[in-house]
């Protein structure tokens, strides 16, 4: 499995109003797991700690249960059987996505 880093030089800043925006309903946290719903689809990373973000509109975040392991998590999310799932529900005409 390919390890995914965040590559600091390529995190996009934005205003404190803007995240309070964005963070209205959900402030993500460590052990949260970032996942890609659009563009290159299924990419993924398990937020680390002191990590302060707030998601874009082609991600979507996955907060896992105490007794769920997020490491086992994201492994089904990027496994084979998962992605045959998501494949055949692709949308979008110009820019494939899942909801």
């Amino acid at each position: 499995m390919i390890q995914r880093v965040i590559v600091s030089n390529k995190i996009r800043k934005i205003s404190k109003e803007d995240f309070t925006y964005r963070t209205k309903r959900l402030i993500p946290k460590e052990g949260d797991i970032i996942y890609s719903r659009e563009g290159t689809i299924g990419l993924s990373i398990i937020i680390p700690p002191d990590f302060k973000c707030c998601l874009g509109q082609r991600v979507m975040l996955f907060r896992i249960h105490n007794e769920v392991i997020n490491k086992y998590f994201r492994f089904a999310l990027i496994s084979k059987m998962f992605v045959r799932q998501w494949e055949s529900k692709l949308t979008g005409a110009t820019s494939k996505h899942i909801y």
